[in-house]
């Protein structure tokens, strides 16, 4: 039976790695995951890029499901002014990765501790024991001159706290494995998979290490666009799934 039983298992890692490649999951669990999903602001003239139009008041809510923390930033390719636009706006020139719109968050900068996040109320908490598998994309912007490798999400049962001139302190589930992501022109995508505590009911995408504890590297920037000494990064196309379970003794009775 040993025998049989390495070929049991080498059949069930193999079942596993193929339902990760040809995504055997359930329904994608984020909201709104490339931005397409937004309000015009009322004066595309006086608007920023900010999550909320605060160019009137009460301000009115721009992008659909979404908060941000110190200020992180939403691009869209229909902006009347390149400020926020696409592919053009303050930080560089990028493309979208799915669709037409991205967002964008400070991700480093050598002589500040601030950094920003984009986060998401799930519909639902994620569930003790099941194994969720989350996925984005990121970007260089070429405006800036640094690049990191500390990107992570982070699910957690309330929203992190930050502060102005602060980052948000948490252990990601999954981050970045990629080594520095430098690319300015293509997006890298970061995925992996978590088994969930339970009660989480936020995701958070950012860097959550202090400036003395990111892995940073100067790249430099040939961009006329608002050059600084910064790490900034642009953010599109996410992804939460619920790997859909099955009964491993099952899967042994099936096989034999």
């Amino acid at each position: 039976m040993r025998p049989l039983n390495k070929y049991i298992n080498a059949g069930l890692t193999f079942f596993v790695c193929l339902s990760f490649s040809f995504n055997v999951f359930s329904q994608n669990l984020i909201r709104n995951g490339s931005f397409e999903t937004y309000t015009t602001p009322s004066n595309w003239n006086s608007w920023g890029g900010d999550f909320i139009g605060y160019y009137q008041w009460p301000g009115d809510t721009v992008l659909r499901d979404w908060t941000e923390q110190n200020s992180a930033d939403l691009f869209l390719s229909a902006c009347t002014h390149t400020f926020a636009g696409v592919p053009k706006n303050k930080d560089g020139h990028c493309y979208a990765q799915d669709g037409n719109n991205y967002c964008g968050f400070l991700a480093y900068a050598p002589s500040e501790e601030t950094k920003e996040y984009i986060s998401q109320h799930l519909s639902s908490p994620l569930i003790f024991g099941k194994t969720y598998c989350v996925s984005f994309y990121v970007s260089c912007a070429d405006a800036k001159e640094y690049a990191i490798k500390n990107i992570g999400a982070y699910f957690s049962n309330t929203i992190p706290s930050v502060t102005p001139l602060s980052y948000a302190v948490g252990n990601p589930q999954v981050e970045n494995q990629n080594g520095y992501l430098t690319d300015t022109i293509g997006w890298t995508e970061i995925q992996g998979c978590f088994t969930a505590a339970g009660n989480e009911q936020y995701i958070t995408i950012g860097n959550f290490n202090s400036g003395a504890n990111t892995d940073a590297v100067y790249v430099g920037t040939n961009s006329p666009i608002y050059p600084s000494a910064m790490c900034y990064y642009y953010i599109d196309n996410i992804q939460l799934w619920d790997i859909l379970t099955t009964d491993i003794e099952d899967l042994k009775g099936n096989l034999l």
